[in-house]
C-alpha cells in the first residue's frame, strides 16, 4: 500500500509544479508562496494525505473487529497479525494527521486568503474526498447486501464504511465552508466530475443487472423449459445494492452540485459528452447491432439449436439498450434545457453531433470493410489449393448487413444534419469541433490506408519474387485490400469536405481563429465567477483582476451574465471590461498587440 502511494505523490508534485509555472497569475489572487509557501505546503499536505490513509485503514480495522466481536467473532481475525497491523497504522497515522491538520489550521488562521486560494490545499481536500468516496461506495454495497439478505453480516465492512464516511463528511464540510476561487474551482469540478461518473457507473451496473435478471427470467418462462429456474428476485436484490449506492453518489454530486454549475465549465462538458452522451450512444448501438445480428443470423446464417437457445442473449442486450436510450436521452435533454435557459450551447451541440456522427461512421466503415473483404474472397474461384465449405459466406454477409444497417442511418442522419446547418451558417465551417472531427477522421483513414497498402504491396512483391502469384494470396490479403478501399473512400470524401470548408469559410472567421484575442475583466471582490461566462468563447483568452476599494458584488444572475457575454462577444478585438459593484459594465477596446506591451 505504501509503495503504491509513491506514484500518487509524484503525480501530485508534478501537477502542482506545473501549476506554479503559470506566470504571471491571471486571477488576481495572492501567489501560493504567501502563507506556508509552496514547498512547505506541498510537504505538509502530502504527509497529511499519507497519514490520513494510514489512520483510516487502522481505525477501520479496529472498529470492524470491535463490531465483529459483538457477533461472537474473534476481534479482527483469528490471527494477531491483523490486529498488530491495525494498531500500528492507527498509532502512526492518527497523530501524524492531527499534527498536519493543526499546522494547516494555524496557517489558515494567519493567512486565510492565501491558504484558501492554494491549489495544493484544495488538491489535498479533493483527493481525500475522492479516496474516501470510493471506500464508502464499495463497503456500502457490502453492507446493503447484508440488509437485502444477499450475504452474511460482515462487521469489517461496517467499520470501513463508518470511518471513511466520517472522513468524507469532514473534508466535504471543509470544502463547502471555504469560498471557491478561480485558481481552485477546477479542482472542485474535477472531484465532482469524478464522483458523478463513479455514481453513474454504479447506478447503471445495478440497473442493468436488475433489468437483465427480470427480462431473462421472463424470457425463460415464456420460451424455454428448463429443469432449474433462476431466482430472479435474488438477482434483483443483488442488483439493488450497487443501484442504491450509485443513485446516492450520483444524486449528491451530479444532480445537486455539478449539474448546477455553469455549462461552459470544461468538467461539466466532459461528464456530459464523454461519460454521458458517448456511453449512451454505445450502449444503444452495440445491443441494437447484437440483436440485429441474431435476427439476420437466424435467417441467413447457420444457427445451431432452436430459436429459444439462439435468441437467449436477447434479454441482456435489450436491458443494456434500454439503459442506453435512457442515458442518451437524459444527457441530450440537457442541451435543450440549456438552450431554454438562454445559455450558449452551440459548442456543446456541435460536440454532441460530431461524437454521434463519428460513432455511426465507424460502424458503417466496419460494414463496408467486411463487405469488400467478402467480395474479394468471392472473386477468388476455387482450385486445388483453395477449399471452401458449404455456406462459407453466410456469417460474413450477416456481419456486413448488421454493421451497415446500424451505422448508415446514424451517420447519415447526423452528418447531413450538420451539413445543413453549415450551409445556413458559413461560420460553422471554422468551428473547432467540426475541424477536429474532420481532421481526426481524415488522419485516421489516411494512416489506415498507408499501413494496409504497405501490407498489400509487401505480400504482392514477396509472392512475385518467390513462388509467384496465387489465388490463395488474394484470399490472404482480402482484409488489407478491403481496408485500403474503404479508407480511401473515407479519406477522399473528408478531404473534399475540408477543401470546401477552406474555400467557403468567411475570411474574418479564419482571421479570428488564427489570432487569439485577450479580454481583461476587472471585477469587484466576489465577482471572480464572471469569467465562467466567457471561457467557451472561441479564440479568446480571459484574464481576471479584482478591483480594490469597492464593495463586494452580489452573485450574478443569468440575465446579467448573458448581457455581459453579448457585450464581449460583439467585440472582435482585445478589450478591457470594467465592472462595478452594481453590475454596470464598460467595454474599452484595445489596440492589437496591447496585451503584450
Amino acid at each position: 500500500m505504501v509503495v503504491s502511494l509513491v506514484p500518487l505523490l509524484v503525480i501530485i508534485g508534478v501537477v502542482v509544479m506545473l501549476i506554479r509555472r503559470r506566470q504571471p497569475r491571471e486571477d488576481g489572487h495572492p501567489t501560493s508562496d504567501v502563507g506556508l509557501g509552496t514547498i512547505r505546503r506541498l510537504f505538509l499536505y502530502g504527509i497529511g494525505l499519507l497519514a490520513l490513509i494510514f489512520s483510516g485503514v487502522g481505525l477501520s480495522l479496529l472498529l470492524g473487529g470491535l463490531i465483529d466481536s459483538f457477533g461472537g467473532a474473534t476481534v479482527i481475525s483469528e490471527s494477531d497479525t491483523e490486529l498488530a497491523f491495525a494498531l500500528a497504522f492507527s498509532i502512526v497515522g492518527l497523530p501524524a494527521w492531527l499534527i498536519a491538520a493543526l499546522l494547516a489550521q494555524r496557517s489558515l488562521a494567519s493567512a486565510r486568503e492565501a491558504e484558501v486560494g492554494s491549489e495544493v490545499r484544495r488538491l489535498y481536500l479533493n483527493l481525500a474526498r475522492g479516496i474516501a468516496l470510493m471506500v464508502v461506495a464499495v463497503n456500502a454495497i457490502t453492507v446493503l447486501q447484508f440488509v437485502l439478505r444477499i450475504s452474511d453480516f460482515d462487521g469489517r465492512a461496517v467499520g470501513w464504511l463508518a470511518v471513511w464516511l466520517a472522513i468524507w463528511l469532514l473534508h466535504d464540510l471543509i470544502v463547502r465552508g471555504e469560498h471557491r476561487t478561480p485558481a481552485t474551482a477546477w479542482l472542485d469540478h474535477l472531484y465532482l466530475g469524478f464522483a458523478s461518473v463513479v455514481g453513474l457507473l454504479f447506478l447503471l451496473s445495478g440497473l442493468g443487472a436488475g433489468l437483465g435478471s427480470v427480462l431473462s427470467a421472463a424470457y425463460d418462462g415464456l420460451f424455454r423449459s428448463t429443469l432449474v429456474h433462476g431466482d430472479w428476485s435474488r438477482g434483483l436484490r443483488e442488483a439493488g445494492a450497487p443501484a442504491l449506492v450509485g443513485a446516492m453518489v450520483w444524486g449528491v454530486h451530479w444532480l445537486l452540485r455539478l449539474r448546477r454549475e455553469p455549462r461552459s465549465e470544461a468538467i461539466w462538458q466532459v461528464v456530459v459528452f464523454l461519460f454521458g452522451v458517448l456511453p449512451g450512444v454505445a450502449m444503444t448501438l452495440i445491443p441494437a447491432a447484437i440483436g440485429l445480428h441474431m435476427l439476420l443470423d437466424w435467417w441467413i446464417g447457420n444457427p445451431v439449436g432452436g430459436a429459444a437457445s439462439h435468441f437467449a442473449g436477447l434479454p441482456g442486450a435489450l436491458s443494456v439498450a434500454l439503459l442506453g436510450l435512457g442515458v442518451w436521452g437524459y444527457f441530450r435533454s440537457l442541451l435543450w434545457e440549456g438552450r431554454a435557459e438562454h445559455v450558449a450551447r452551440s459548442d456543446a451541440e456541435r460536440v454532441y453531433r460530431y461524437l454521434v456522427t463519428a460513432a455511426g461512421l465507424l460502424v458503417l466503415t466496419g460494414g463496408i470493410v467486411a463487405g469488400l473483404a467478402l467480395a474479394v474472397e468471392a472473386g477468388a474461384p476455387e482450385d486445388g489449393g483453395l477449399i471452401r465449405s458449404s455456406g462459407w459466406w453466410r456469417e460474413q454477409l450477416v456481419l456486413t448487413l448488421t454493421l451497415v444497417m446500424v451505422g448508415a442511418p446514424v451517420w447519415a442522419w447526423f452528418w447531413f444534419g450538420v451539413q445543413r446547418i453549415t450551409a445556413l451558417d458559413p461560420a460553422e465551417r471554422v468551428a473547432l469541433p467540426r475541424r477536429t472531427y474532420l481532421f481526426a477522421i481524415f488522419g485516421a483513414a489516411t494512416v489506415t490506408l498507408l499501413v494496409n497498402l504497405t501490407i498489400v504491396l509487401f505480400r504482392f512483391f514477396d509472392a512475385l519474387l518467390g513462388d509467384g502469384l496465387t489465388r490463395e494470396l488474394l484470399v490472404d490479403v482480402r482484409w488489407s485490400v478491403a481496408f485500403v478501399l474503404a479508407a480511401g473512400i473515407v479519406a477522399g470524401y473528408h478531404w473534399v469536405v475540408l477543401r470546401e470548408d477552406q474555400a467557403a469559410a468567411p475570411a474574418e472567421a479564419l482571421a479570428r481563429r488564427r489570432r487569439r484575442r485577450t479580454v481583461v475583466l476587472v471585477v469587484p471582490p466576489g465577482g471572480d465567477g464572471l469569467a465562467a461566462a466567457f471561457v467557451d468563447l472561441e479564440g479568446t483568452r480571459i484574464r481576471v483582476w479584482r478591483r480594490a476599494g469597492v464593495a463586494a458584488v452580489a452573485p450574478w444572475s443569468e440575465q446579467q451574465l448573458a448581457g455581459l457575454r453579448s457585450l464581449v462577444a460583439g467585440s472582435e478585438d482585445d478589450c478591457l471590461l470594467l465592472v462595478d459593484e452594481h453590475g454596470n459594465a464598460q467595454l474599452v477596446p484595445l489596440l492589437a498587440g496591447a496585451a503584450e506591451l
